[in-house]
């Protein structure tokens, strides 16, 4: 069930998807729920912002060139 986050003054997109899924790549997730916020470099304070929950991505533990 998705849930939201109340901005603070400063924070980025890349703050929030850190603070909510543990990595700041997780933006594929983010910003298609929050379209009407994706123009929005730097937030102001006490802005609503969709945190869906992620789907969990599988890791390999073997470097790229040995993954094909």
């Amino acid at each position: 069930m998705p849930s939201e986050k109340t901005t603070r003054q400063g924070q980025a997109w890349d703050q929030l998807a850190k603070d909510g899924y543990g990595d700041e790549l997780r933006l594929d997730v983010l910003l298609p729920e929050n379209v009407d916020e994706m123009d929005v470099l730097i937030f102001g304070g006490d802005v609503r912002v969709s945190m869906p929950d992620a789907p969990s991505v599988k890791v390999s533990a073997a470097p790229p060139w040995e993954r094909m």
